[in-house]
C-alpha cells in the first residue's frame, strides 16, 4: 500500500533519465537563430539584447505558477489526513478513496486539456487563464470551508490498541469546527481537478510567449523552482495551519491567496496580451524575414496580378 507509488516512481526516473540522454535527445538553438535573424545581429548574445521580455509579465507568471501549484500540493498532501478527520474514514479506506479520485482527477484534467485548445480560439487566453483556471481554484478553495452544523466525529485515545477513527481530540478545532460534507469535499476536488490543468497549461504557454524568440532554459528553470518551492512549503503549511488552527484558517488563506492572485492578473491582463503579441510578433517577423530572402525579386505580386 505504502511502497508501490515510490517503485512506480523509481520506474518512472528511469525511463525520464533514459529519454534525456544524447542518444535520444539532441538539443537545437532555434530560438537563438529566430533572434539573430530577426535583430540582423552577428551574435546570440546581441540578438538577446534587442528581445528583452516583459519583466513584470515574467515574474507574475512565476508567481501565479507558484501560488497554483502550491494550492494543489496542498490538496494533495492535505488529502487524506482531511478525509479522515472529516469522514472518520480508516487509513486503508481513506488511501483507496483518495487515490480513485485522484486517477478520476486525471482524467478529467486530460478533458481539460483537450478543451484548452478550442475556448483560447474563442477567447482570449489571458481570460481563459483568469475564469477558467484561477476563478475555478478561487471557488474549489472556498468551497473547502465548513459552514454547516455538525461537528466531527471526535477520535478519542484508543484503547486495546484499535485504531482511532475522527478527528483527533488533540486537535482542539475539531472541538468546535463544524465538519465538511461528503458532497462538498467531491465538488471541491472537481473544481479544482478542471482549474489547475487550464491554468498550469496556459500559465507556461504565455509566459513562452512573453519571452518571444530567445533561449528560454533559465526562465523555464526559475519557473520549475517555483513550483518545488511550493512542493516543500506545502507540507509545512499543513503540519503548522491545518494541525493547529483547523480548515477553516487553511481553506480562508488559501482562498484569500488565489483570490489576490486572481486579482492582480486581472491589473496586468491588458499588459500580458501587449507581451504576448510582442513575444509572439517577433516570431512571425522573423519567420516574414525568412521567406522574404527565399521569394525571387522579379517575383510580380498577387495584388498587382488580380489588378
Amino acid at each position: 500500500m505504502y511502497t508501490a507509488a515510490g517503485w512506480i516512481n523509481v520506474l518512472l526516473g528511469i525511463i525520464n533519465a533514459a529519454l534525456f540522454s544524447p542518444v535520444f535527445f539532441v538539443e537545437r538553438p532555434i530560438a537563438a537563430r529566430e533572434a539573430m535573424v530577426l535583430s540582423g545581429a552577428e551574435s546570440e548574445r546581441a540578438a538577446w539584447k534587442c528581445c528583452k521580455p516583459d519583466f513584470l509579465c515574467a515574474w507574475t507568471m512565476i508567481i501565479a505558477f507558484f501560488i497554483l501549484v502550491f494550492n494543489f500540493v496542498l490538496l494533495e498532501t492535505l488529502g487524506t489526513s482531511l478525509t479522515m478527520d472529516q469522514f472518520a474514514w480508516t487509513k486503508s479506506q481513506a488511501l483507496s478513496n483518495i487515490g480513485m479520485l485522484l486517477s478520476a482527477g486525471g482524467v478529467i484534467a486530460c478533458v481539460s486539456f483537450v478543451l484548452i485548445n478550442p475556448l483560447c480560439k474563442l477567447f482570449n487566453e489571458c481570460h481563459v487563464l483568469l475564469w477558467g483556471g484561477f476563478f475555478l481554484m478561487v471557488v474549489g478553495r472556498a468551497v473547502y470551508i465548513p459552514l454547516g452544523s455538525t461537528l466531527p466525529v471526535i477520535a478519542y485515545p484508543a484503547v486495546n490498541g484499535t485504531e482511532m477513527l475522527g478527528c483527533p481530540v488533540s486537535q482542539e478545532w475539531c472541538l468546535v469546527t463544524p465538519a465538511m460534507t461528503v458532497s462538498q469535499f467531491l465538488l471541491g476536488f472537481l473544481l479544482t481537478s478542471i482549474g489547475y490543468p487550464i491554468g498550469v497549461t496556459l500559465i507556461q504557454t504565455i509566459f513562452s510567449k512573453i519571452l518571444g524568440p530567445r533561449p528560454q532554459g533559465v526562465w523555464m528553470g526559475l519557473m520549475t523552482g517555483s513550483g518545488c518551492l511550493s512542493r516543500v512549503l506545502g507540507p509545512v503549511f499543513v503540519s503548522y495551519v491545518y494541525t493547529r488552527l483547523g480548515p477553516v484558517w487553511t481553506f480562508g488563506f488559501t482562498t484569500a491567496m488565489m483570490l489576490v492572485a486572481m486579482i492582480w492578473l486581472q491589473f496586468v491582463v491588458k499588459r500580458l496580451s501587449a507581451a504576448i503579441l510582442q513575444g509572439t510578433g517577433a516570431t512571425r517577423q522573423a519567420d516574414s524575414n525568412q521567406s522574404d530572402k527565399c521569394t525571387d525579386d522579379n517575383e510580380i505580386p498577387l495584388n498587382l496580378v488580380s489588378r
